[in-house]
C-alpha cells in the first residue's frame, strides 16, 4: 500500500483523480523505504 503524506508526514485522504487539491502530498510512503518526491 502507498500512502501520500504532507510536509508534516499526516495521511493526505485520497483525491479522487482530482488536481490542485490541498493539501498537495510531498512524500509518497511505501513500506520502510521513504523517498522525497522532487
Amino acid at each position: 500500500m502507498v500512502s501520500m503524506v504532507d510536509k508534516d508526514g499526516k495521511l493526505i485522504p485520497e483525491q479522487g483523480g482530482a488536481r490542485s487539491t490541498s493539501p498537495a502530498p510531498v512524500v509518497i510512503r511505501k513500506g520502510l523505504d521513504i523517498d522525497i518526491v522532487k
